[in-house]
């Protein structure tokens, strides 16, 4: 079993393989210091990102579309009213406010938290 049975390299490729990764882990270490010494920039991004969600979703909360039922829309036609508005169910129930449950702008709020 030292040399594997096929499926998998055995012991001895294993040992090779762990060998490699611990040698690479030091220049992962050093690159990572030489290219992102200060993190700031990365928290300052993730501040601005759920700024803007949060602003797009109070952006258009309120916002309507017309009508997809032509019915309604022909029967506010022939009475001489305007086209018919309904809300947009992605808005209205899954775009925000930040802190509800289930929605994007609290989806993408806690997943920056959690990088």
């Amino acid at each position: 079993m030292l040399n594997g049975d096929g499926t998998w390299g055995g012991v001895i490729s294993l040992r090779d393989k762990v060998g490699n990764i611990t040698n690479l882990l030091a220049s992962a270490v050093s690159q990572i210091g030489t290219y992102f010494p200060d993190g700031s920039w990365l928290l300052d991004s993730m501040q601005s990102m759920r700024i803007n969600n949060l602003n797009i979703y109070n952006t258009f909360k309120s916002s309507q579309l017309t009508t997809p039922n032509p019915d309604t829309t022909s029967t506010a036609t022939n009475a001489g009213l305007q086209t018919p508005k309904v809300d947009s169910r992605f808005i209205k129930q899954y775009m925000g406010p930040n802190g509800t449950v289930n929605t994007m702008a609290s989806d993408i709020d806690a997943g920056l938290r959690v990088t």
